[in-house]
Formats: structure tokens, C-alpha cells, sequence
């Protein structure tokens, strides 16, 4: 007997967020066949890729703020003057980083 089939799979993994995603991977490709698993293959592609899009759409630009010296970056970017393109492209280049980096270390759970 098949416990799996695409709709329940699919809707399943659509639901979770990035890392509960790859974690839900992981564990249903100890119950598939390689054949199995090839077959469904480009389904975990195209919901990791979705999965992605979301974890930098929701990242918490505000929760990452509080985690970094914001003060200390407004006076260095401060002559009497707030410069607010400067902070605004000093954080924006952190949270890319952030992101990137999470994104990676959660694509090498996937992979490895």
C-alpha cells in the first residue's frame, strides 16, 4: 500500500515554512524509493523555490534590527546630519547578506 500521493504530499509541504519544509523533505525521502523520490523530485523543486520566495518576503526586518547596534550606525552615518540613504543602504546590505546566508545553510540541509 502507497501512503503517498502527489495532492497530499504537495498540499503537506505547502503549508510549511523553509526549514520545516527541508525537514519534511528529508524524512519522506527515507520512505521513498530513488525511483519514487525522482518522480517527485521537481514537486520539492518547485515548492523549496516558493518556500524561499517567502522566507525573504517574511524576513523580520524589524526583529533584525533590534539584534544589530542600530544607534551605533546612526552616529557613524551622522556629521550633524543623519544620512539616511547611507544607514538605509548599510542595513538593506546586511539583511541581503542575512537572508543569502540563510538561505544557503537551509539549501545544504536539503542537498546533504
Amino acid at each position: 500500500m502507497n501512503i503517498f500521493n502527489d495532492l497530499l504530499i504537495e498540499k503537506m509541504l505547502k503549508k510549511l515554512k523553509l526549514e520545516d519544509l527541508i525537514s519534511a523533505i528529508n524524512i519522506i525521502d527515507n520512505f521513498l524509493t530513488e525511483e519514487q523520490f525522482d518522480e517527485y523530485f521537481y514537486k520539492f523543486e518547485n515548492i523549496l523555490k516558493k518556500a524561499i520566495d517567502n522566507y525573504a518576503f517574511d524576513f523580520s526586518v524589524t526583529e533584525y534590527c533590534e539584534n544589530k547596534n542600530i544607534d551605533r550606525l546612526i552616529k557613524k552615518n551622522s556629521d550633524g546630519k543623519i544620512n539616511k540613504n547611507e544607514i538605509y543602504s548599510t542595513i538593506s546590505g546586511w539583511i541581503d547578506e542575512e537572508v543569502y546566508s540563510d538561505i544557503q545553510y537551509y539549501l545544504i540541509l536539503v542537498y546533504f
